[in-house]
């Protein structure tokens, strides 16, 4: 955008303006009148491009939309402002504006890549922390995962994981760790019995141990959560078995207050 105050009359690109006020991109040439005076010269008023979308690292992924005044070409066909860009790829975007004024940038547009937990969609980042199963999904592309060609197969276990794909001339690699979980016991916990979950792998007193596990023999336990072979986790606790016998000296005590207070009772009656 490009504002001017001025005495006098003003011409733009040789017709008469009453103000100088341009937003539409071009080459124009500016002529201020007074009197006898005259002033002369040129400017580029460039577009005011807005673009939204997702970005990171400078780069667009999704969906773009692109907004701008002048004419818009992506890869040297037209494009209305506005309209919603949903494939991926490179795209070359053309402004044209006045006095064959041409703005011309790079956009790459790059596809989400999704996984789910088996109810939820979540974007897949750099170095995302997931600690469940999941499958991952894009749109028409061919995903490599450690590799090997992905084929929608449920990652299970834990540990370190490189995605790849090349579409359209863009190849990503993204890099993700999937850790392993316990649920159902604490630390330092002392337990009759006790049923737990493990995603991944754990050693319970030199026992390898996967899914649910339910422990019952007394003792004490040591359990280590392994994550690429080193250990992620330490959890320790007890198994005792709580005597269900009856308190003799508890109910002798409970029986004494009882009659006690019967005879409380039947003090005040009298009286």
């Amino acid at each position: 955008e490009y504002k001017e105050q001025f005495q006098g009359e003003a011409y733009i690109n040789g017709v008469f303006a009453e103000e100088i006020n341009i937003v539409y991109p071009g080459v124009y040439n500016i002529e201020i009148r007074d009197n006898d005076y005259s002033h002369q010269y040129s400017i580029i008023v460039e577009p005011d491009i807005v673009i939204n979308g997702d970005m990171i690292n400078n780069n667009y992924y999704g969906e773009i939309q692109i907004y701008s005044f002048g004419e818009l070409y992506l890869n040297g066909e037209f494009h209305t402002s506005g309209v919603t860009i949903s494939e991926a790829g490179e795209y070359i975007l053309e402004i044209h504006g006045v006095n064959d004024y041409v703005e011309s940038i790079t956009l790459l547009l790059y596809p989400y890549i999704y996984y789910n937990n088996g109810k939820d969609n979540f974007i897949l980042k750099e170095d995302s922390n997931i600690d469940y199963p999941i499958r991952l999904f894009a749109k028409t592309i061919d995903l490599y995962v450690n590799g090997e060609i992905y084929n929608n197969e449920l990652i299970n276990k834990p540990g370190s994981y490189q995605l790849y794909y090349n579409l359209n001339n863009l190849e990503e690699n993204i890099e993700f760790n999937i850790y392993p979980r316990i649920e159902g016991i604490k630390n330092n916990e002392v337990y009759s019995s006790v049923d737990f979950y493990v995603f991944g792998e754990a050693i319970i007193n030199g026992e390898e141990y996967q899914g649910l596990v339910s422990i019952n023999d007394p003792g004490e336990y040591h359990l280590e959560l392994y994550f690429n072979t080193d250990i992620y986790q330490t959890i320790d606790f007890e198994i005792q078995k709580f005597s269900s016998k009856p308190n003799i000296s508890n109910y002798i005590k409970y029986g004494f207050i009882g009659i006690l207070g019967i005879g409380v009772m039947i003090f005040f009656w009298k009286k």
